[in-house]
């Protein structure tokens, strides 16, 4: 027994409401994040810098899901006429770059959190 295509189609479906949906979700927020960070008086703020911009990089991250959420959208069922212009785009380059800065920012944040509130130092 296989999977029938509308089976495959409610799948890729929810696929993609889940993405669009964590996008939106990751992006306000991190949106409220940095603006509740940016509007209350911190007493710590070496701690409020550091999840500033752990909010900051994570929201990169919405930003790039919606792009591929649009292009999947624009290019459904036939990406594949589409795929050399699509990886040769800037679009394609600035999802890339979003992608790629997001991650590194988060993984580094991450780490200076780690190092900061352990007894390590270096």
């Amino acid at each position: 027994m296989g999977i029938s295509p509308s089976a495959i189609f409610w799948i890729i479906w929810d696929f993609r409401i889940c993405v669009q949906g964590a996008a939106g979700l990751a992006g306000l927020e991190n949106i409220c994040v940095i603006i509740g960070r940016a509007l209350q008086k911190e007493t710590n703020r070496v701690h409020s810098f550091y999840i500033k911009h752990l909010a900051i990089a994570d929201f990169l991250m919405s930003l790039y899901l919606f792009v591929i959420a649009g292009h999947d959208a624009a290019y459904r069922g036939e990406y594949i006429h589409h795929d050399a212009s699509w990886r040769h785009s800037w679009k394609c380059s600035l999802a890339g770059i979003l992608s790629t800065l997001s991650s590194e920012a988060s993984i580094f944040m991450l780490m200076i959190i780690t190092t900061d509130r352990s007894e390590l130092r270096f």
